[in-house]
């Protein structure tokens, strides 16, 4: 598969969104930064429905679907880690405006200007957080998407650098090695990549598969 158009493209964020809901819990007990009040993944959760409420039976391209979804998260987004994706996604929509189906390319080029503005949309970025990995694997795929024209294995391969950059987030955050937890905002948008994933390999292969790699 070499293209995603805009409704395989919902149906994967409503699956990133489902993925966030089970593991809601966890994401706030993990909280500790910038303030330990358990509320990351309440506050990814409530963004993601704000944003995707009223998008399920929408038939638009790509660039139409994160659009929309953008203008609806910023009006939506809900604390820090709220804030960071709806500079993200404010990014990706910037990038891909316009675009029926996305390739290979064009989603490495809308994840590197996604991290772009999501650092800018944060008055004091800190590293060890959603931030770093959001760039790590943008940077990583900018480097390597020459060689993949297979969207499923962009996905993988971008969900495993996510995965490594985020093991290290603790190295990068004296807060989070000292309560012995790895960033939960980090954690919450490998959920939201992890629900996507599974929901592309379904459409792919007919069935469920887990693609989450991280339980710690």
């Amino acid at each position: 598969m070499d293209t995603l158009n805009g409704n395989l493209l919902r149906q994967m964020l409503f699956a990133g969104y489902d993925n966030v809901c089970d593991k809601e819990k966890k994401l706030n007990k993990m909280n500790v930064f910038p303030v330990p009040d358990g509320d990351t993944g309440t506050n990814i959760k409530i963004t993601l429905k704000n944003a995707l409420d009223g998008l399920e039976n929408k038939n638009s391209g790509a660039g139409d679907f994160f659009n929309e979804l953008s203008e609806k998260m910023v009006l939506g987004a809900r604390g820090n880690s709220g804030t960071i994706l709806s500079g993200f996604y404010s990014g990706v929509a910037a990038s891909v405006r316009g675009k029926a189906v996305l390739s290979v390319n064009d989603l490495s080029e809308a994840l590197v200007s996604g991290y772009g503005s999501a650092y800018s949309a944060i008055e004091e970025p800190v590293e060890g957080t959603i931030l770093t990995i959001l760039k790590d694997a943008s940077s990583y795929v900018e480097s390597h998407s020459d060689e993949i024209s297979d969207i499923e294995a962009f996905f993988d391969m971008y969900l495993g650098v996510l995965n490594d950059s985020y093991n290290r987030t603790d190295e990068l955050l004296f807060v989070l090695k000292k309560a012995g937890v790895k960033d939960s905002g980090a954690y919450g948008y490998i959920q939201i990549v992890s629900g996507e994933i599974d929901c592309l390999k379904t459409y792919l292969h007919g069935k469920k598969e887990n693609s989450e790699r991280i339980d710690n």
